[in-house]
This record gives C-alpha cells, structure tokens and sequence, in this order.
C-alpha cells in the first residue's frame, strides 16, 4: 500500500503543479483497458473527492481485433460496475475510416479517437478529457518527431493540458513512466488487456518502445530519460514564447473573416520563419483542424507567401489552404459559390443577407453635397427605378462603369481593381429592370451616378 499511496501522490502533486483540474469538473476518462488507463482509471477514482471532481469512463471500440476488441469493451464494461461509475462507448470502423481518408490504422485510430471522446463529452455535460499517456509516451513522441523532421513544436510533445476542437484534454500520468503503472497495477491486485498489437516491430512506435528505449536505457542508465525529458520541458518553454509571439501577430495582422484569416502578404513575408510557421498553424488551429499541417505543407505555404505569385494557392490540411491574390494572403477553406438573391421595394430598406454575413441599408438622401462623399455607395434615383434586386456575381455579368464609355465583364472589373478572389465571391450586384446599378461596395454604373444637388439612395453595410 506504501507504493501505491506514493505513485497517487506523485499524480495528486502533479496535477496539482500544472492546474489540469479544478472544483467541480467532470472529466471523461479514456479508458482503453489497457495497462495505463486502467492505471489512470484507479488513480482518478481515488482521488476524485480530494480533487472534488465528477468522473466517467469513456471508450472507442476501434473494430480492429475482431473478438479481441469485443473483450476489451467487455473488461471496460466491468470496470464501469466494479467503480460504479457511468460507462460511455462508441463502435467505430477505423479500418473503413482509415481507407477512405488514406491514413495509416494508427493515425486514423487517433484521429477517431478524440473525435468520439470529444463527441462523449459534449453530448454527456463532461468538460475534459484525460488520456493515460506517461513519460515514456512523451519520449517515444520524440523521437517520432525527430524523424519526421519536426520543429520545436513537434519535439516538445504532448502536454499536460492542451485545447482539442473546444474541448481541454488533460494528461496526469506524465509524471509516470510505465514501469510505474505496472508495478502500481501488480501491488494493487489489478488486471488489464494486452493488445498484442503494440509488440509488432513493423510499427515505429512499438520498434522505438520494444528496441531503441531498452537499448538506451541500457548504454546510458535510466538517469538518461530524466535528461530527454528535461531537454523536452525546455524546447516546450521556447516554443510556448515563440506560439505567444505568433499568437500576437495572428491577433493584430489579420482579418477573420468568414472565408478564413486575411493578411497582408507584406507582414507575411516580413516575418522571420520561425514565427511564420506558427502563424499558418495557429490559424489552421482556430479554424477547427483536428491536426495541424505536416511542416511539408507550412514550408510550401511559406514559399508561397515569400513569392507573392497572385493567383496560387498550396493545401495545408485536409480542407484547409492557404492562397495569395492581389498582395492579399489567406488561409481559410475553399469557397463555394454562394448564391443569393433579395429585393428592395421600397426605400428605406435593411437587407439581411445571411449567406455573406452581411446587413445592407437603403436610405434616402435628400441632396448629395460634398461633405457627403465619404460614405460608400450614392446612387441617384432619377434613373434607377424599384424594385432593386441584390444578387450574386454571374458569369457573364457586364456593366457601363462610371467614368467609362461602353460595357465591361464584372470578372474584368473586380480584377482592375485589385479586387482578392475572395472579396470577388463577397460582392453584391444591384440591379434594376434595366441592368446592373452596381457593385457593392466597389463601384456604380454611370447611370448610378449621382451629382451634387441631386436626390439620391445611400447604401451602407451596417456593421
């Protein structure tokens, strides 16, 4: 009992030490019914009244072992009686999963993985979700990492406390390595499956745990993985300065708009590197990512922002690129045509128009003067007849431009003027019987155009 109250306290302390719980929580525990989650499971359970929290067992039936899998979510199901504690599973073929989405077994595992503990937690009022990984889950992270060619980012490894889609995900074994959670197990008498898959050699992960981390523990002693686990703690102290850094620039350079983050390509490209790479990820972060960009990708994105080539564009995640127009960035998803069509008739008027997220106003204006030339869009009246149709671009679409003799395309327009492809998707033509007015909020037809003294309509986006 004196090596099972020690290793509850080093996880009480830990816990404790990075702020992962507080008073009231309820947090769903991943419970695979393996040795570290069964661990985690009992650790948890005796100290949630100390920690004054609610818990619940969560576990993803991945299909992948035919019975094998059946007698993991059976052994979960027990323990759920044994503690007396809600139990909630999901069956999920990760197989079909992995196949239709071209992931290897083990990232399309993971993937699923926190999606349907995400999707548990929401649907039953948990407010995090702990995993069972330990200090040598942290070490194998590494060396993964080291060749997969990652930055400080992907050294650093997982946290005790990180953001999933909205959803905080605790780690309190981290202090634990899994020499611990088997000897905690062994004193207290308790059982766990064995997935005999973790022992192919085929998988990196399994060759690193079965071959590289026994070798080094032998050449160098265990003192040696205190030593990695220090030089993580100090590339993730780096790179948390360096993500602040960029947290900054995401803040005060760009534009959330409902197509993605818009930038300048000038700060872009401004930018050492370093921080550059954690802008794109950050904002595939905030758009909702599961995972963040491979450093392929962001580096491809980098080159692209460097260059300034209008017109390209590079993928970053699965639905999420990134693209130049105009020296304009941005990173967002590709964007379908968006239809829509309004009427106005009468004036005063407010157009709701849901689909671009904006509100547009018809107002009278009584006389154009010169003060007024500020606001963005006078049409005069005395050749525009209502009702007034707000609709999407067309192909094909041509209008007389102000200050021009003869028509042009919409397409050519918005191009002379600079216009992102974005924005171009954004734009509102108005029109009467007789054709196009004009394009909100870029430019007037010259039959629209309004002179001083004359009566007129103001059309505004409200904000």
């Amino acid at each position: 009992m004196k090596y099972i109250n020690k290793i509850r306290n080093s996880v009480l302390n830990f816990i404790q030490a990075e702020n992962l719980t507080s008073p009231g929580d309820r947090i769903l525990l991943s419970v695979s019914g393996g040795q570290d989650s069964v661990c985690m499971l009992d650790i948890i359970y005796n100290l949630r009244k100390k920690l004054n929290i609610d818990i619940a067992i969560g576990h993803i039936n991945h299909q992948l072992r035919g019975e094998e899998s059946e007698r993991d979510e059976e052994f979960v199901r027990t323990l759920s009686k044994r503690y007396d504690i809600p139990v909630h599973i999901e069956t999920i073929d990760v197989a079909s999963y992995a196949k239709k989405n071209r992931k290897n077994i083990e990232e399309a595992g993971r993937i699923i993985r926190y999606q349907y503990l995400k999707k548990i937690a929401q649907a039953n009022k948990l407010n995090k979700v702990a995993t069972a990984h330990t200090a040598q889950d942290r070490i194998e992270w590494l060396f993964l990492a080291l060749m997969r060619g990652s930055g400080a980012g992907g050294l650093s490894g997982m946290r005790p406390k990180t953001d999933f889609n909205g959803i905080t995900v605790i780690k309190p074994l981290l202090s634990l390595f899994r020499d611990d959670t088997y000897h905690y197990l062994k004193e207290a008498g308790l059982e766990f499956r064995v997935d005999k898959s973790n022992y192919d050699l085929s998988i990196d992960r399994n060759y690193i745990r079965e071959m590289i981390i026994p070798l080094l523990k032998k050449r160098f002693s265990p003192t040696v993985f205190e030593n990695i686990l220090r030089s993580i703690e100090l590339i993730g102290e780096d790179d948390d300065y360096l993500n602040a850094r960029a947290d900054t620039f995401l803040s005060t350079n760009s534009e959330k708009s409902p197509f993605g983050f818009i930038f300048r390509v000038e700060h872009l490209s401004d930018l050492k590197k370093t921080i550059l790479t954690r802008v794109i990820r950050l904002a595939c972060k905030r758009l909702g990512t599961i995972y963040p960009p491979s450093m392929d990708n962001v580096l491809r994105a980098v080159s692209l922002f460097k260059e300034n080539i209008s017109g390209k564009s590079s993928p970053l995640t699965e639905d999420v690129f990134c693209e130049v127009s105009e020296n304009m960035a941005r990173i967002g998803r590709e964007i379908d045509t968006i239809e829509f069509q309004y009427t106005v008739d009468s004036i005063p008027a407010s157009v709701d128009i849901p689909e671009l997220n904006k509100v547009i106003q018809f107002e009278t204006l009584e006389k154009f003067e010169l003060d007024k030339r500020d606001f963005q869009f006078l049409i005069n009246t005395s050749n525009i007849n209502l009702p007034l149709r707000l609709r999407n671009v067309r192909a094909g679409d041509r209008m007389n431009p102000m200050g021009m003799e003869g028509s042009k395309k919409i397409s050519d327009i918005l191009i002379d003027m600079k216009i992102p492809l974005w924005d171009r998707k954004r734009v509102v033509i108005i029109e009467d019987k007789a054709g196009i007015v004009g394009l909100f909020p870029y430019r007037l037809s010259e039959r629209a155009r309004l002179r001083i003294g004359e009566k007129g309509i103001l059309v505004r986006e409200v904000k």
